[in-house]
């Protein structure tokens, strides 16, 4: 670790402000050539070398960028930070010093790094920052080289809705797995509300890009006056990064419900469950290219995946319901025949919509080919290897994907309609077609599996299967070569108290079972599935009952994340070697659950980048750490034999100060003081660049933390002169805190600053996080905060060795929804008295998530007011 200079004040704020000015047009060139050679159009820029930030500076000029210089020497970086926001650019792009090897970054985040080659650190280590895709730009003899990290071919994209056009929602995704860490975390906290149509309609990546269709309508607010705010998105899949939004006005509820509808509270209520079901459908991406209906009624539109911008109106196919794409530029549409009798509210439980099947090439906008009017169930449309298959509700059919011919029907698997007017889970595979109907006289339906060629049927169950919640189908995967369905008993409504979970892999062609994958416990107790669909890897299955269940399929990596909740209807996304857990519009159980746009990886070793420091490097002296060792507190502007009590320039005495967030460490809110209020003024007035935190007065001096500038600014506290600033290296949240003539605060790098009242002077600071690799947060960089092994008085693991007898609390509850969420490992007790027991056919894992720099004790909550508990010894500590 580095350690900083003892370099005098003035010749730091010399550094600071030698950068202000214009910026010089051949560094703005430099920086525009960089960027059209490197391809980049949004993301994340490391500028290795930065020097005083001209060129850092010049990076960070187009929106969509996130830019950070970095320089081992801490007066340049100084410099250089003045330089930046002397451009008015500061917080977006920021600079920070690093120790010359090791990337202070996490795996798989940049999108483009640039250095000199002198600078440059070595090849291994700008690969393993760059995200697949990146470009690393190191200017060698005066020219620049381009690298591109390729993709890894352990990962995969999610391009529709089901996955792929096939509908089988199983990524080929070797990575993804029971989450270990952040990748990167983003906006807004939640969905809108619970009581509303939920704020998620699509969501798909391709090209190392994400792409959903958000409401950004008010939180918490449901009202008519208060509309809808519809846009589509695009982010960066690795870090996290907004590159474009496209609002779209002609989508929302007043599109497909009646208004008059919004008077009744009843239906008001019923109203999240009653969105369309065609909507995720609506949105497909593929390589560069992303096509989707920006209205409910509107047609195809090819967007670029880079850019946002509208290439093409496929014109005729509105209004299009559901869009796949089959390759070689063609796409398959189900293009809705005419609106449905009265809205979609009424319609879906009086009868389906008629709509033609439509084969478009997407490049110039011809219809190959338009079926007749047929009877189509949602959901139902599938492609693969030249041939549409979809279902009728009384039979599944088969047509040519090349002239629409008709290659077979089948009557055999008749389907009641379901939920939304669903007609059940149409899969292919290679040669097999599993379609799971909704039967009469059946719980769900049983699995049929029918010949993709000739269309004869070659097996099906006896038994009949539920599909996930109280609004999906049912569950079908092909995974591992094998065929699994969904639950055998699930209740819409109550609590379902069986914890266990037993699946079956057949085989795609036979039907017979070829693997059993049996395990206890898997599931939390109580509440009800959740409202989206299952979805798969080649190895785990996600099931969605509190949070997201992971069945390993092939190995023993079983683990049960209740604190993770995806948005209603649409779910969670496996894919690009990441979980995608979109913001959630839930209230139950939020002393654990995690909200916010989460991106979580598996893997321990991921995201770690730079080893742990030693705890002797984690401090850190700066140029104004006392001589004395810091044995004597340099009270700011006071004389030490007065204890800090009065300011010599008559300012406040300590018992009217603020030195605090919310005054003191009690946050009591309140000071012992007196506010004449007649001929109450403004007396002064100070203007910054970015949103504030609430500020803290002592001794005189009044402090303000600007948050994305990831700056300090202290004030006279009567007449507003600014008396100095300090900028660190992260976003700063939260208020310091003045103790005895020092400033204390918190910063997103993940350090702790000490800084002296007087001047603002770096006494130390402390690396609190538990590695030195950033990610992102909100477009901003963060330190990485590990899902750690935890224990709480109501979250228990079984034992780690099959077979070994493991009891639950009184009662026969065991509930991991709340808890203190201590960081410290710690394993259950071998037994608790119980009057029911269970064994653990394979070991379980359930992990607690802790944040970077923060101690995350809460609050046990939970919904049941007898919830049980679990008396242990704990091995650890825990503070108070």
């Amino acid at each position: 670790m580095f350690s900083f200079r003892q370099w005098p004040l003035a010749a730091a704020l010399a550094a600071y402000l030698g950068g202000a000015g214009a910026l010089p047009a051949d560094d703005q060139a430099t920086a525009e050539t960089i960027l059209r050679q490197a391809g980049v159009s949004g993301g994340m820029i490391v500028h290795v070398g930065c020097g005083t930030g001209e060129l850092t500076a010049g990076l960070g000029a187009r929106p969509g960028f996130t830019v950070q210089g970095l320089d081992t020497d801490p007066i340049t970086v100084a410099a250089a930070r003045g330089h930046i926001a002397a451009q008015g650019r500061y917080g977006r792009v920021s600079a920070d010093v690093w120790d010359g090897r090791h990337l202070p970054y996490a795996d798989n985040l940049v999108n483009l790094l640039v250095a000199e080659s002198a600078a440059a650190p070595e090849t291994d280590e700008m690969l393993r920052v760059l995200a697949p895709g990146g470009v690393a730009m190191v200017r060698r003899d005066g020219r620049w080289t381009r690298t591109v990290k390729p993709r890894p071919g352990e990962i995969d994209a999610w391009t529709h809705y089901l996955h792929g056009p096939g509908n089988n929602a199983v990524a080929d995704d070797a990575v993804v797995g029971p989450p270990q860490r952040v990748q990167w975390i983003s906006g807004p906290p939640f969905a809108r509300s619970h009581e509303f149509n939920s704020s998620l309609a699509a969501m798909v990546s391709s090209g190392e890009r994400i792409f959903y269709i958000w409401d950004e309508g008010p939180i918490g607010v449901v009202d008519p006056r208060l509309p809808s705010t519809w846009s589509l998105m695009a982010r960066d899949a690795f870090n996290g990064a907004l590159l474009w939004k496209r609002p779209m006005p002609e989508w929302g509820w007043r599109q497909w419900h009646a208004a008059a509808r919004w008077d009744d509270p009843r239906e008001r209520a019923r109203m999240l469950r009653h969105l369309p079901p065609v909507l995720p459908r609506r949105l497909v991406a593929a390589g560069d290219r992303l096509f989707v209906t920006l209205g409910y009624d509107a047609p195809v539109t090819v967007l670029d995946g880079a850019t946002g911008k509208v290439l093409r109106v496929l014109e005729g196919t509105a209004p299009t319901d559901e869009i796949l794409h089959a390759g070689d530029g063609l796409l398959v549409l189900a293009v809705r025949e005419g609106p449905p009798e009265g809205d979609i509210w009424d319609s879906m439980p009086e009868g389906p919509v008629r709509s033609r099947i439509a084969v478009v090439d997407a490049s110039d906008g011809t219809v190959r080919w338009r079926s007749e009017p047929v009877t189509l169930a949602p959901l139902s449309l599938a492609v693969r290897e030249g041939r549409v298959f979809y279902s009728t509700y009384e039979e599944v059919v088969c047509r040519n994907l090349d002239g629409g011919e008709q290659r077979w029907r089948n009557a055999s698997a008749p389907s009641r309609r379901g939920h939304r007017n669903t007609g059940g889970t149409l899969v292919v595979h290679e040669q097999t077609v599993l379609y799971a109907p909704y039967e009469p006289k059946m719980p769900g339906g049983r699995l049929h599996a029918f010949c993709a060629q000739a269309g004869e049927l070659l097996w099906r169950t006896e038994r009949g299967y539920h599909g996930p919640g109280i609004s999906n189908p049912p569950d079908v995967f092909v995974a591992d070569g094998l065929v699994w369905l969904g639950e055998t008993r699930i209740r819409a409504t109550g609590l379902d108290s069986a914890t266990d979970v037993v699946r079956q892999g057949r085989d795609p062609r036979t039907g017979d079972v070829v693997r059993t994958v049996a395990v206890d416990a898997l599931k939390s107790p109580g509440h009800h599935y959740r409202c989206y669909r299952s979805k798969a890897t080649e190895r785990f299955l996600l099931l969605p009952k509190r949070g997201v269940e992971f069945l390993d399929l092939t190995g023993d990596e079983h683990m049960r994340h209740d604190w993770l909740r995806a948005p209603c209807i649409y779910g969670v996304v496996p894919a690009n070697g990441m979980l995608y857990v979109p913001p959630h519009q839930c209230v139950c159980y939020p002393g654990v659950l995690h909200s916010n746009f989460n991106a979580l990886i598996a893997r321990a070793d991921a995201g770690a980048g730079p080893s742990e420091p030693p705890p002797a490097a984690r401090l850190e002296r700066g140029p104004a750490w006392p001589e004395d060792g810091g044995q004597r507190p340099e009270v700011g502007g006071q004389r030490a034999e007065d204890g800090g009590q009065r300011a010599e320039d008559g300012g406040q005495r300590a018992e009217d100060e603020w030195p605090t967030y919310r005054a003191n460490a009690g946050r009591g809110g309140s000071v012992a003081t007196v506010v004449e209020l007649d001929g109450l003024e403004p007396r002064w007035q100070i203007e910054l660049a970015h949103d504030v935190t609430p500020p803290v007065v002592a001794d005189g001096v009044l402090l303000v933390a600007e948050k994305d500038g990831h700056t300090v600014h202290a004030a006279d506290a009567r007449t507003g002169e600014p008396l100095w600033r300090y900028t660190a290296g992260g976003r700063i949240d939260s208020p310091p805190t003045v103790h005895r003539g020092r400033v204390l605060f918190g910063s997103a790098d993940g350090r702790v600053y000490c800084l002296r009242l007087a001047d603002g002077g770096l006494i130390w600071r402390f690396m609190a996080a538990p590695a030195s690799a950033g990610w992102r947060r909100s477009g901003s960089l963060n330190r990485p905060g590990p899902f750690t092994e935890a224990c709480s008085s109501r979250t228990m693991r079984p034992p780690t060795r099959p077979g070994r007898s493991f009891t639950p609390p009184p009662g026969g509850r065991r509930s991991s929804t709340g808890g203190c969420g201590c960081t410290r490992s710690i394993r259950p007790p071998a037994r608790c008295s119980t009057k029911r027991g269970w064994k653990a056919r394979a070991p379980i894992r359930t992990r607690i998530p802790a944040w970077p720099g923060t101690w995350t004790g809460r609050s046990p909550t939970s919904s049941s007011a007898t919830a049980p508990t679990c008396t242990s010894t704990r091995n650890a500590s825990v503070p108070t």
